[in-house]
């Protein structure tokens, strides 16, 4: 995955785009994900079907936001957390905090090359609500080397209503 952007639901939707890298070509499609399930619009195709991510290279990105498996579980999960001094995003007001994450735990919400490594990780945590507002991790995410990935999340509370396509 080269990156996304869309609209998650928790604990387990995500409607949007992926932008995916496969044989050396880059494509975007659209996806939805609903409790689980999986749905894109493949390249050169105008319908969506029922796909499994991980056949296709990625991690299901209804994942992303599920209190129990999603992001909200690796900074529950941080290894060595540092506070550091409160910072902004925006207007907001957020605490940062370091820490490394085991592989195979972030290899649960992101796909990843090496399970077995250690992967650093950022988070800013707006102070005055605990809302996750990113999260940066860096790590051996795509064959050797570190690469880095960063989640971003505004819009909290917002009603958003994601359901599986037709197909």
């Amino acid at each position: 995955i080269l990156g996304a952007d869309g609209v998650a639901a928790p604990p387990g939707s995500f409607d949007g785009e992926i932008r995916i890298l496969t044989a050396g070509l880059s494509a975007t499609i659209e996806v939805v994900s609903v409790d689980g399930e999986l749905w894109a619009k493949l390249p050169m195709t105008n319908e969506f079907a029922r796909v499994d991510a991980a056949a296709l290279g990625f991690s299901d990105p209804g994942v992303l936001l599920d209190p129990e498996r999603g992001v909200s579980q690796l900074l529950r999960s941080a290894v060595d957390p540092v506070q550091s001094d409160p910072t902004r995003i925006g207007a907001d007001v957020v605490d940062e905090i370091t820490a490394t994450l085991p592989g195979q735990l972030v290899g649960s919400v992101l796909t990843i090359a090496d399970p077995d490594a250690e992967v650093a990780a950022a988070f800013a945590v707006e102070a005055e609500t605990g809302h996750l507002r990113r999260a940066v991790l860096s790590g051996p995410f795509v064959g050797e080397g570190t690469q880095s990935y960063t989640v971003l999340l505004d819009d909290y509370d917002q009603a958003v209503a994601i359901s599986a396509p037709p197909h």
